[in-house]
């Protein structure tokens, strides 16, 4: 039996993740539409440091971010601004028409209501104003569609301008510094640092066992079925591929680490800064206050004033059988013990 992940684009997602055709289909008509709009539209680039969380998938960036959307002084991509990941100047003026309470004080549109909130399954959430990957918006720039590691041509397709203008056009309209995931940048970290301005990295980590046990997890309930790859592929994913399920999580979770890491190191200081899942769980407060003082470095003031969470429950539990756990851990030890070569 072969160990080859099967494909993504021939796999059947589960109920409650699978393509919407007909949203699809109208969001193209508006795209038609919105689109050239937007390309004529002046923006340059952001003025205030955007905030890219990146890290492994299910490390705690979901929950990153919605704790930094919640704060009140970031703005950041919900629901309803992605649905206009073409056109996101006009996307953040329709979501100001409709949510901003100056622009409706005769609470015409008091019915629909919504807020930041703590829920999501696999990153997806529920809300116009709930939290949203923000992946179609890079999408519309970038070559990929998966969370993947790009070679020199595909970076040569990258459209950095378009990215700038968008994130631009978004900060102009809603008037806070942006904080989004930046996942399909991450595996290039060094090239998007230095084509793309006014970004500060925010990179947190998990202890790996849990992150390993919930990607295992998430490709059962994302695709029902295990051997199916999900989510970020490191430049490795080349061998890793033909490796069994254990060493392709191990190897995904270990690699997109040290590929971030590697990078982040290369960078100044006042660029990045880490975060890890357990202590921010912890105790919120510290991390915001790294982050006032990041921000402060680059010449943007936070409210210095916390009115945060005080605290989240970290949802640490092994829930997988032992035979699964320890073949996770051993194929990750395998990975730090270097025993794997850079093949």
């Amino acid at each position: 039996m072969s160990n080859h992940p099967k494909s993504t684009d021939a796999a059947t997602r589960t109920a409650g993740f699978e393509e919407n055709e007909k949203l699809n289909a109208l969001l193209g008509k508006l795209s038609a539409v919105l689109r050239p709009v937007q390309q004529g539209l002046s923006f340059d680039k952001p003025q205030c440091p955007v905030g890219c969380i990146i890290g492994n998938p299910r490390s705690g960036t979901t929950i990153l971010q919605q704790w930094m959307a919640s704060l009140g002084v970031f703005s950041y991509p919900t629901n309803l601004l992605t649905r206009f990941s073409y056109a996101p100047y006009i996307g953040a003026l329709t979501q100001k028409m409709l949510f901003d309470p100056d622009y409706d004080y005769h609470g015409d549109f008091q019915d629909i209501r919504s807020e930041v909130n703590f829920q999501s399954d696999l990153g997806k959430s529920k809300g116009a104003l709930a939290c949203n990957e923000f992946q179609h918006f890079f999408r519309n720039h970038m070559p990929n569609f998966d969370l993947e590691w790009l070679d020199g041509e595909a970076l040569n397709r990258v459209d950095c301008s378009g990215i700038e203008k968008g994130l631009a056009s978004i900060e102009a309209v809603l008037e806070k510094p942006f904080v989004t995931k930046g996942s399909l940048m991450q595996l290039n970290l060094d090239y998007f640092s230095e084509r793309l301005s006014n970004l500060f990295w925010i990179h947190i980590t998990r202890d790996p066992i849990y992150v390993m046990q919930s990607i295992l997890t998430a490709r059962e309930a994302f695709y029902g079925d295990r051997s199916i790859w999900w989510s970020s592929k490191p430049k490795e994913y080349r061998w890793l591929k033909d490796m069994d399920v254990h060493h392709q999580i191990a190897g995904q979770v270990f690699f997109t680490d040290k590929a971030i890491e590697d990078a982040l190191t290369k960078l100044p200081d006042d660029r990045w800064m880490a975060v890890q899942y357990e202590s921010f769980c912890n105790n919120p407060i510290v991390v915001y206050e790294s982050l006032h003082k990041k921000y402060m470095a680059l010449d943007f003031d936070l409210h210095e004033e916390y009115l945060g969470a005080t605290s989240f429950k970290a949802s640490n539990e092994i829930r997988l059988p032992a035979s699964d756990i320890d073949a996770l851990q051993t194929a990750y030890t395998s990975f730090q013990n270097g025993l794997h070569g850079d093949r």
